[in-house]
């Protein structure tokens, strides 16, 4: 992943159905910026060191992050069902004709954040374990004309959702849910 990471602008992992733990923890250094070393090749003693920080776009069906350090890292988008299929070919020509306009668009949408983030504060009992990810957000919705603190909401939503999918995911965790729904006081005894 970090070979892959340094020869690219964006980590973009498609079709996953599981990501093992210590690939989880890759993708985490990987996206808040890290470092990654190995001994160099052909050498005993010399040590090569990758430091990145990248933006990366997992795609799957089933849930993918289990890890909560990356959970809190990630915006989950559910997509709707594709009622339609068209051709490569005409996706890539309506694309073509349109990435003038959406290159703008989102340069004019990033020059409007930087303008606006020097104003956007969030008060430090309020802040998530990402807080500059979450001040960055807080100024894009602002800029679209959200109110204050609906992205902080949001993403606060998101994070909850995400440890809920997680637990569904799992069938020890769906298990307990179960267990734990039928039994109002809750759990006393040893594991």
């Amino acid at each position: 992943v970090w070979i892959a990471a340094r020869n690219s602008h964006m980590v973009s992992l498609e079709n996953l159905s599981h990501l093992q733990p210590q690939y989880q923890d890759a993708l985490c250094v990987l996206a808040t910026g890290g470092g990654y070393s190995a001994r160099t090749l052909y050498t005993n003693a010399e040590e090569t060191i990758i430091e990145l920080r990248k933006p990366i776009v997992l795609n799957g069906i089933s849930v993918i992050v289990t890890a909560q350090d990356l959970l809190d890292r990630c915006l989950h988008i559910d997509l709707p069902t594709i009622q339609s299929r068209e051709l490569a070919g005409d996706m890539e020509d309506r694309f073509e004709a349109a990435l003038p306009m959406l290159l703008g668009s989102l340069l004019d949408l990033f020059v409007s954040v930087l303008a606006k983030l020097p104003s956007v504060t969030i008060a430090p009992e309020h802040r998530p374990r990402m807080a500059d990810f979450a001040v960055l957000g807080e100024a894009v919705f602002r800029v679209q004309g959200e109110p204050a603190g609906v992205f902080l909401s949001r993403y606060n939503a998101m994070r909850k959702d995400g440890v809920l999918r997680t637990i569904d995911a799992s069938p020890v965790g769906a298990a307990l849910t179960e267990y734990l729904a039928d039994v109002a006081g809750g759990f006393n005894g040893t594991l």
